[in-house]
């Protein structure tokens, strides 16, 4: 329900600065870089995003972006190869919904600036499993979606009609855990509650003039 409610407050305010005078829309290429517990079962996502940035004084301006990011998956494997065998491989798309405030150390668009976001990213993973025993092999495919709070500082730089920004994305998730005994090689499969975190940079256009 929280997560619902954050979306429709992000929605909200996009469509409320996209009325107003003196905003500017950016188009930005996103290319994501997994670390922590999200780099164990994912590869670099690669995206785009678009932000609309409203200013609210000579140095401060309001910011909401949406976009779409989509990450690989690496294969994870345990017990014996080919004998008696599990393996697991998720792959991801993300569609980050936030707003922010943005803080240019210099004035309004332009030069270097920091920049704080919060919103929600609704998830969806795709979860590639396959069991081999004595050489056989059977497969299944699991899909879960979710809407999980996100909060991301950032910093960047700001020259014309180009904007270059790097933040540390952190996604406050409940993840599926699998583990196998060593013993018996039984698999079994838990949830935690973790943080799914990656770098993100952006390279976007800014569409009109200041």
């Amino acid at each position: 329900m929280k997560t619902k409610l954050i979306a429709l407050l992000c929605m909200a305010l996009l469509s409320v600065t996209a009325k107003a005078q003196n905003g500017r829309l950016s188009l930005g290429v996103e290319v994501a870089a997994p670390i922590g517990d999200f780099a164990d079962q994912s590869n670099v996502g690669v995206g785009g995003t678009l932000r609309f940035e409203q200013p609210l004084n000579d140095k401060l301006s309001l910011t909401g972006t949406a976009g779409l990011i989509s990450f690989g998956g690496d294969e994870i494997s345990s017990g014996v190869p080919y004998y008696n065998e599990y393996r697991r491989k998720t792959t991801s798309t993300m569609i980050p919904i936030q707003i922010g405030l943005k803080y240019y150390t210099q004035k309004m668009m332009d030069g270097f600036y920091v920049a704080l976001e919060t919103g929600v990213h609704v998830s969806s993973f795709k979860v590639s499993s396959e069991t081999i025993v004595n050489g056989y092999s059977s497969t299944s495919d699991n899909t879960k979606t979710s809407s999980d709070f996100g909060l991301a500082p950032e910093l960047g730089f700001h020259l014309a009609n180009l904007d270059f920004g790097i933040r540390y994305q952190m996604i406050f998730v409940k993840a599926t855990v699998t583990s196998t005994n060593p013993v018996t090689q039984q698999t079994t499969t838990s949830e935690k509650n973790t943080t799914y975190s990656y770098i993100g940079l952006r390279l976007a256009y800014v569409f009109g003039s200041k």
